[in-house]
This record gives C-alpha cells, sequence and structure tokens, in this order.
C-alpha cells in the first residue's frame, strides 16, 4: 500500500468560487512529504464531479488526473479511487511527479502500483525510473531496480543497461560504469553513438581524459562504424580539459579519415585555444575557419576577445575586430564595443573619440557598455569635463547608468582630489535613492579592472543594511564608502 501523507482540506479563506457556481478545494503546490492529510470525502467528491472516469478514453483519463493534481489533490487519494490498476491514470501521476522533480514520491507510487492486482513487470516501466534516477544522480537507487527488474525475470536491454551505465558515470562513479560497459559488451550489445558520446562527455567533466581515449580505442576495436560526431564531442573533452594536444591529434585523425570538418568544430577550437591563453593556437586554428569560410560565432569572438585582454594585446584586439569586421550586425554592438575597449584600455583618447563617432555614423546606436567604456577611460585620465559631457549624452538618449557609471564618477572626482564637487556631480545622474545593478559586459572588468568604489559597493551588497534587512541604495552605499575612505586618510595621518 502506498505510504504517504495527504493534503487536508484548506480553510474557507482559500476556496474561490467558480463561474458555475461551484465551491472548491484550492490547495498550494507543495513536495509530497509536506502534503496534509485531505478529507476522503472531499476527494470522492471531486472525482464524481469530473465523471465517470471508466467511460472516459486514454487522453481524457489522464487530462482528468492531471487536473485533479493542479487543484492540490495528494496522488495518493486519486489512485485510490483508480480500479484496476488503470496505467493511463497511473503514468499521469508518475509524470507530474517527475516533472517536479519529485523522483522519490513516483518511486512510491511505483511501489504501490507493483502491489496492484494485475501489475506485470515490463522493462520499460523499470528504464523510465532508471532514466529519472539518472537526471536525479540516484545511481545506488537506479542498481535497487535494475537487480529488481532482473528478480522479475526481465531481461534488460541495451537502453535499460546504457541508462544505468550512465547514471553511475554522470554520478561521478566511473568504475562502476565501466563495469557495466564490459557488461554491455559481453551481452553483444552493440552502443550506438548517442551513448559513446554521452559516456565520453560524463568522463570529460570528470577529467578523465585517459577514459575518453580508451572507450575511443575500444569501439575501433569492436568494428563500430565511427561517425563525426564522436570525433567532435572528443574535440570538445579534450578542449574544455585544456588537453590541446589530444585535441590536436583528435583532430588531424579526424581530418585524415577523410570525415568533414563543421562550423561548430572549428568554432569549438577556437575557443579552447582562447581559453587555454594560446595566442599562436588560436590566431592558426582562426585562419583555418577563415580558409573554410566558416562563419565566426559571437561567442568564440568573445572568448577570443578575452584571450587578448588577459594577455593585454589591446592592439590585436583592435586588429582583430576590424577582420572580422565592423559592419556585422548580428553581435549587436559587441564588435564596436571591443574596438573602443582596444584603444580605452591603452588611453588614446584622440582615437577613442574618433572611432566613438565612426561608431555613429555607421548606424549603430550606443549602449551602456558603449558609454561606460568611455566613462572608465575618463576617469581614469581625470577628464572631468568629458565624463560630465559623456553623462548627459546618455541621458539624452534614455540609457540609464548602473554601478559601472556611478562608480566612474565616484573614483574620478575622490583621486582627483575634488571631492567637494562629488555630489554636484552625482545630482546631475539622479540615481541617488535607486537600487545598484550592473549590466555593463564583463570584458569591460578584465580590461580595466573594477574601481575601488565598484569593489567596494560589491562586497556590501552580498549583506543587507543594517538590522533591518534594508535593501542598500546608491546613496548608503556612497555613505558607508565616503566614511571609509576619509577614515583611511586619517588613518595614515595618524601614523
Amino acid at each position: 500500500m502506498l505510504t504517504m501523507s495527504c493534503p487536508m482540506a484548506a480553510p474557507s479563506s482559500d476556496r474561490i468560487l467558480l463561474s458555475r457556481g461551484l465551491t472548491r478545494l484550492r490547495l498550494s503546490r507543495m513536495k509530497m512529504t509536506s502534503y496534509m492529510r485531505t478529507d476522503v470525502g472531499v476527494v470522492h467528491s471531486l472525482i464524481d464531479d469530473e465523471i465517470d472516469m471508466k467511460k472516459l478514453p486514454g487522453n481524457r483519463r489522464r487530462a482528468t488526473v492531471l487536473r485533479l493534481l493542479k487543484q492540490g489533490i495528494c496522488p495518493h487519494q486519486i489512485l485510490q479511487n483508480v480500479q484496476g490498476g488503470d496505467p493511463v491514470q497511473f503514468w499521469a501521476v508518475v509524470d507530474y511527479l517527475k516533472a517536479r522533480d519529485q523522483t522519490e514520491e513516483a518511486l512510491q507510487v511505483f511501489q504501490w502500483w507493483k502491489n496492484q492486482a494485475g501489475y506485470r513487470a515490463k522493462e520499460h516501466y523499470y528504464t523510465s525510473f532508471i532514466h529519472s534516477l539518472r537526471k536525479a544522480r540516484m545511481p545506488f537507487q537506479a542498481q535497487n531496480l535494475f537487480n529488481e527488474m532482473r528478480d522479475e525475470g526481465v531481461q534488460p536491454s541495451l537502453a535499460t543497461m546504457a541508462t544505468l551505465m550512465l547514471c553511475y558515470a554522470e554520478s561521478g562513479f566511473p568504475d562502476q560504469a565501466q563495469i557495466l560497459w564490459n557488461e554491455i559488451a559481453n551481452y553483444g550489445f552493440q552502443p550506438d553513438t548517442v551513448i559513446c558520446m554521452e559516456l565520453m562527455d560524463a568522463y570529460g567533466k570528470m577529467g578523465l581524459f585517459y577514459e575518453i581515449a580508451r572507450i575511443f580505442k575500444e569501439i575501433k576495436s569492436r568494428g563500430h562504424i565511427l561517425d563525426a560526431k564522436i570525433y567532435t564531442t572528443m574535440i570538445s573533452c579534450y578542449g574544455k580539459g585544456g588537453q590541446l594536444q589530444l585535441m590536436e591529434n583528435i583532430f588531424e585523425e579526424m581530418r585524415s579519415g577523410g570525415f568533414s570538418v563543421d562550423s561548430s568544430t572549428v568554432n569549438l577550437i577556437v575557443r579552447s585555444y582562447s581559453f587555454a591563453g594560446s595566442l599562436t593556437g588560436m590566431e592558426e586554428s582562426y585562419r583555418c575557419l577563415k580558409a573554410y569560410r566558416y562563419f565566426l560565432e559571437e561567442e568564440t569572438i568573445r572568448a577570443m576577445a578575452f584571450a587578448y585582454i588577459q594577455k593585454e594585446k589591446f592592439y590585436q584586439l583592435g586588429e582583430f575586430v576590424r577582420k572580422v569586421g565592423l559592419k556585422r550586425k548580428n553581435v549587436g554592438n559587441l564588435l564596436w564595443n571591443l574596438l573602443l575597449l582596444s584603444y580605452a584600455a591603452n588611453f588614446k583618447m584622440r582615437n577613442l573619440q574618433r572611432e566613438f563617432l565612426n561608431m555613429v555614423d555607421a548606424g549603430f546606436k550606443p549602449d551602456l557598455t558603449t558609454f561606460n567604456i568611455r566613462a572608465l577611460a575618463f576617469s581614469r585620465m581625470e577628464m572631468f569635463w568629458d565624463l560630465h559631457v559623456s553623462v548627459l549624452h546618455m541621458q539624452h538618449m534614455n540609457i540609464a547608468p548602473d554601478l559601472v557609471t556611478f562608480g566612474a564618477i565616484v573614483d574620478s572626482y575622490l583621486n582627483g582630489r575634488m571631492a567637494n564637487k562629488l555630489s554636484l556631480a552625482l545630482s546631475q545622474i539622479g540615481m541617488h535613492n535607486l537600487y545598484p545593478n550592473v549590466l555593463t559586459d564583463p570584458l569591460v572588468y578584465e580590461a580595466f579592472g573594477k574601481g575601488d568604489f565598484h569593489v567596494s559597493a560589491e562586497n556590501l551588497l552580498q549583506y543587507p543594511h543594517k538590522m533591518h534587512q534594508e535593501k542598500w541604495t546608491y546613496s548608503k552605499l556612497l555613505r558607508f564608502y565616503l566614511k571609509k575612505y576619509f577614515s583611511k586618510g586619517q588613518l595614515f595621518w595618524n601614523h
């Protein structure tokens, strides 16, 4: 018998009047373990109100069960009214629980169904639950179901064994996954491409690159027909893991084997070199991508820009975005912003201003990141008038400043020993009572770093204001920062 607690009848304040004049129960959606006890008579009344289930076709029975569940009725009470262990209503309850990640509750329902008259064990029942346990990272419960299925006399197929194997691999148990891999081979099954790819991907996330190579060697020795997707998966695993030499070897083997290399694979290789910080490999693979006339993805553009910024190669960054093409509009302002950043980070202010005007003339509308690149450069160079004009330009274009803009103004005036004019400068943007947010492209921080006020604000934003759980506003952040800033100076002179 199913052992679950059930919801009790809701108080009158929770009842709602339906359009037909019927008053029904409304319960909040909770996990099965938090259900309270429901009056059985209420549930029976609701089910009777729907219609006699036995006279409905399968899709209507399923819809009725789902409607009752959404009304807050406990699955236990619904199933108690199921006559003959109706699979349609059972799977409706199970699917409802699975969709809400209530895997353990779904297993309890399955245990109840197995005790009903007329139940017959079938492999796809167990496969479905093992797959759910795989998603929930519960390999040992999946193993128990697998063993139970065998005890019932049901022989597992490749799909069930592969699901259990991947459950172990993705949960961080490679040894148990290897045992099942060997068992699959002993059964004479041939894993398909998708199974091999998912297993390699799981090993890659654990950093078990030698296991990926072993799997690849075994599927070749078993006469498995190799697929370009397997090579792509290996390239992805090696690239994300920083195993550049292994990635190169597989890529060369893929090309020598006559497999076509698609755009996503070459983009992936470029990103792998970028994240590893290998500018030489990144640029060579980028030339390869251009030779194939493949499309450079936005994610790849960001990865290459990140690599140049990390190495402080701002001139190369500017040349790169020019080669990609500043007229390209499907990535928004990204390329123009990177070009401006390449000049701003080297404080080439005339070039920065010239390219900003060229951007506008080319038909691109500056965004928050565009203005903050300029604001940070003006702030570091203590160009107060240019900073003031840039903020006014933002207001004219109805672009709301963020924490980066506010911090650039604060740091500029404090570092320039013009603290007496800070309140006037900040009053022009009217942000004091607003809540802080950061909407600037993170690549800007990689080039400039975060200002002192920005760093202080981020540290404070992790905690509520005082004991009243109030939210921080710009004025409160500034008050706290100024107190710390000037007290720091006082401590310095005391020494």
